[in-house]
C-alpha cells in the first residue's frame, strides 16, 4: 500500500495512515495505522487496525503524555543508560511501585505487538523513546533504539492524527457502503 499520509515528521516521530477498503463487521472503518519513530515504521506495514480501538488507544498516549508528563521520569532513571532504563520499566510492568510503567510503557493495539516500547521525560520539555522489536516481522531484532523528540510536537501530532480520524475514513468509507458523494455544481 503505497498512499500513506504522514501525519508529523517521518525522522522524529509521526503516525503513518492509509485507509482499507474492507470495513469491520460494524460498518465502521478499518485502517493501516503505524506509529513511525526515528524514521523506523512500528508493527508490521501489512497489519490493519480497527479505527475506534485505536484511536482510543491514540487518545490514552496523549493524554498520558499531556497529563502525567511530571511521572514519565523516575529519580531511580538518574544515571542509568537507555536499556538500563529499558528493562527497568518492563521489570516493574506488572508491578506499579517502581515506576509509573502505566504511563511509560506504549501499547496502542495490535500493530504494535512486536515492539517493546517505552517513553521518558527528558529534560522539562521532551520526551525520549526507547523500544526494540521482540519477535518477526521486523528488521533488527532485539536492536536497542532511542530517540529524543520535543513533547508540544508529539502532543501535536497526536491531536492532528486524531482530528484526521474522526473525519477522513468515515467520509472515505461512504462510497463503499453504497452512497454516492455528489460533486459541487453537479
Amino acid at each position: 500500500m503505497n498512499n500513506h499520509l504522514y501525519i508529523g515528521n517521518q525522522d522524529l516521530f509521526a503516525v503513518r495512515l492509509a485507509w482499507k477498503p474492507a470495513t469491520h463487521p460494524s460498518h465502521l472503518p478499518v485502517v493501516y495505522a503505524h506509529l513511525v519513530i526515528g524514521g523506523r515504521v512500528i508493527g508490521n506495514p501489512a497489519e490493519s487496525c480497527f479505527l475506534p480501538g485505536w484511536s482510543a488507544a491514540i487518545e490514552y498516549f496523549k493524554r498520558a503524555i499531556n497529563d502525567h508528563f511530571d511521572q514519565l521520569y523516575h529519580p531511580n532513571f538518574a544515571g542509568l543508560n537507555d536499556r538500563e532504563i529499558f528493562d527497568m520499566i518492563w521489570e516493574a510492568y506488572p508491578d506499579r511501585s517502581q515506576t509509573n510503567p502505566i504511563y511509560n510503557a506504549i501499547h496502542l493495539d495490535e500493530t504494535t505487538d512486536s515492539y517493546l516500547m517505552v517513553m521518558v521525560a527528558h529534560g522539562k520539555s521532551s520526551l525520549k523513546f526507547i523500544w526494540k522489536c521482540w519477535q518477526e516481522p521486523c528488521e533488527s531484532l532485539g536492536k536497542l533504539f532511542t530517540i529524543v523528540v520535543e513533547r508540544n510536537f508529539v502532543l501535536d501530532t497526536l491531536e492532528n492524527t486524531l482530528i484526521r480520524l474522526q473525519y477522513e475514513p468515515y467520509r472515505s468509507a461512504w462510497p463503499s457502503r453504497g452512497r454516492q458523494a455528489k460533486r459541487p455544481n453537479e
